[in-house]
């Protein structure tokens, strides 16, 4: 059965221990004014006509607004800053001085805006946002899609999505290449009469190449300009440029002198030149008696 306000209960005094007695109005009382929430109804925190402040105040009254009044907080002792506006279901409870405000977080929750990124497009409404991928391809990342098996063997490209291949996919391609001694060196020898030599004739082959000599045909460098100008090196080649610095343009015969020979007769002989063409006139000078063996000619 309820209780009625003058129903007594009797307490224990500490200290002492002696026995007393309080109705059941009292100890509401007493409960009610502990620092305890107490839920105390539902009332519009935009109306100062309902301020429960107009009369007794508990710490730990707690209060649900009922929205009738679309507005700012009207009550006495009311939160720093002031809410504006009130919401329903938001809630106030009293601290013994003023007034604490908690809003009901509802207008806050979910997802307010959604925004797109690289290859991420967005359409919709905020409330109802939708989300889709681009596909990839050779110049724009994005969504593809795993090959199958069957795939790879047939080589197929995939539609709309790109087909990429696994890690596994790959190595299985690789075995069957390796496995069919295809794209792998396996033996590499020179050709007879061949400058190049072949020290390593596996896998991975050291190649290399002869100097030249004068029996042999290889490799051969370049002279310097000292070296060709000295002519002493044996093993080195020279440019043409090198060749027309050193060999002089005007060879051939380069003085055509008389003969000092005590039997041949002096000036009979004319010699002019060489000119800038490098030509040599020999002449004979008339009235001058030419040396003849005689004895050689016919009878008369």
């Amino acid at each position: 059965m309820a209780l009625a306000a003058g129903d007594l209960f009797v307490v224990q005094k500490d200290p002492g221990g002696a026995l007393a007695k309080v109705t059941a109005q009292e100890l509401n009382d007493y409960l009610e004014a502990s620092d305890s929430v107490t839920y105390k109804g539902a009332k519009d925190f935009g109306a100062s006509l309902d301020d429960p402040g107009n009369g007794t105040l508990n710490t730990g009254d707690l209060y649900i607004n009922t929205g009738d009044t679309d507005g700012p907080w009207a009550w006495a002792n009311g939160p720093s800053p002031t809410p504006n506006p009130v919401s329903s279901g938001d809630r106030a409870i009293w601290n013994g001085t003023s007034w604490d405000y908690f809003s009901d977080g509802i207008q806050d929750a979910g997802v307010e805006t959604v925004s797109g990124g690289v290859a991420i497009t967005i359409t919709g409404s905020p409330a109802n946002p939708t989300v889709d991928a681009d596909y990839a391809s050779t110049t724009a990342p994005g969504v593809v899609q795993v090959a199958t098996d069957a795939d790879v063997t047939a080589g197929n490209v995939g539609n709309p999505a790109e087909l990429v291949v696994t890690a596994a996919q790959l190595y299985a391609t690789e075995q069957k290449i390796a496995n069919a001694g295809g794209g792998t060196v396996t033996e590499v020898s020179a050709a007879a009469d061949s400058p190049l030599t072949v020290a390593t004739g596996t896998t991975t082959p050291v190649i290399d190449i002869v100097e030249a000599t004068e029996v042999l045909q290889g490799s051969v460098r370049f002279a310097t300009d000292a070296e060709a100008a000295a002519g002493v090196v044996t093993d080195a080649a020279v440019t043409p440029v090198q060749l027309a610095a050193n060999v002089p343009s005007d060879l051939g015969v380069e003085t055509i002198i008389e003969t000092d020979d005590a039997s041949a007769v002096s000036g009979a002989m004319v010699i002019s030149g060489p000119d800038a063409d490098g030509e040599v006139k020999i002449g004979v000078q008339e009235e001058v008696f030419c040396p003849y063996n005689f004895k050689s000619l016919p009878d008369a």
